[in-house]
């Protein structure tokens, strides 16, 4: 543990906790990396989407 609180290990809730705080810190003060992060989970959207697509036609084409 630092000398302020901070907990180091990388399991410990206390330590998650402080890594979202930095999270959330950084979508606020970052408007660029906010818009390279949507981005990313639109293609993750998509990606899933049609990934699930092709999964239900080939289903339904098997059954």
């Amino acid at each position: 543990m630092h000398g302020d609180g901070r907990e180091t290990n990388q399991y410990s809730p206390a330590g998650t906790i402080g890594k979202l705080g930095e999270l959330t810190g950084g979508w606020v003060t970052n408007p660029r990396g906010r818009r390279r992060a949507l981005r990313m989970l639109l293609w993750l959207a998509v990606t899933l989407a049609v990934l699930t697509a092709l999964g239900v036609g080939l289903a339904l084409l098997l059954a």
